[in-house]
């Protein structure tokens, strides 16, 4: 007899097969569609960690969790402008497939720096983070609108050498991270042990994915979307 444990696991994992297999072959089909998919679902995902967050910030003695909540509130906010930028979209007229990658670099720049700040300086108030990610946040955004920031991917030679070599460097950062958590017997850490490692080694995979592809229509491109 197989136990109910094991059927509901046999069920999941069906389920994330069927998930994955529905996603791809939208992809396959209108990647467009597929990429406002994933990308709205991180959004989502990510603005109700902020709502959650500073919904219970009077009582929720959890201060790692609150910290998400507001680095989650700028990361969400820079992946909206990627989705929309994204080409194809034409929401931002005479843009290329280059500022939506720069959105995506900044996007992931945030979060990782986020993840570093929360378990590698414990101490840093909630006041300097919100002010801090804000005026990070408005930096990289204008640096991308009014042309600055680094290319990131050039059509016909595809992904610069910067978008590849800050790949590595995020993940470098992640393993660090991943290490910590493991590593930390913070109960506020504790508490979420298993989602943040889960979040680190899917992103690492993404981000590996992402320094791979050189069509933004591409499979390593689908593939790293589907990690996200």
């Amino acid at each position: 007899m197989i136990s109910l444990v094991a059927t509901k696991r046999i069920l999941f994992i069906i389920f994330y097969v069927l998930i994955f297999l529905a996603l791809f072959f939208v992809a396959r089909n209108n990647f467009l569609l597929y990429h406002v998919i994933i990308e709205f679902f991180a959004i989502f995902t990510g603005l109700s960690i902020v709502l959650i967050s500073f919904a219970t910030r009077e009582y929720n003695q959890n201060k790692i969790f609150l910290k998400f909540g507001t680095v989650y509130l700028f990361v969400s906010s820079v992946d909206f402008l990627h989705t929309l930028a994204y080409k194809g979209m034409g929401v931002f007229r005479g843009w290329t497939a280059n500022q939506p990658t720069q959105f995506w670099i900044a996007g992931r720049s945030l979060e990782v720096l986020g993840f570093f700040l929360i378990l590698f300086v414990p101490r840093l108030s909630m006041r300097t983070l919100f002010f801090s990610f804000g005026s990070l946040t408005a930096f990289l955004v204008s640096s991308i609108w009014f042309g600055f920031f680094p290319d990131c991917f050039l059509e016909g030679s595809g992904l610069t050498v910067f978008k590849i070599s800050m790949e590595y460097v995020l993940i470098s950062v992640l393993l660090g991270v991943l290490i910590k958590c493991l590593k930390s017997q913070d109960d506020s850490i504790l508490a979420f042990r298993k989602s943040i490692t889960s979040a680190i080694i899917f992103t690492v995979l993404g981000e590996l994915s992402f320094t791979l592809y050189t069509y933004v229509y591409g499979f390593f491109n689908v593939l790293g979307h589907l990690f996200r």
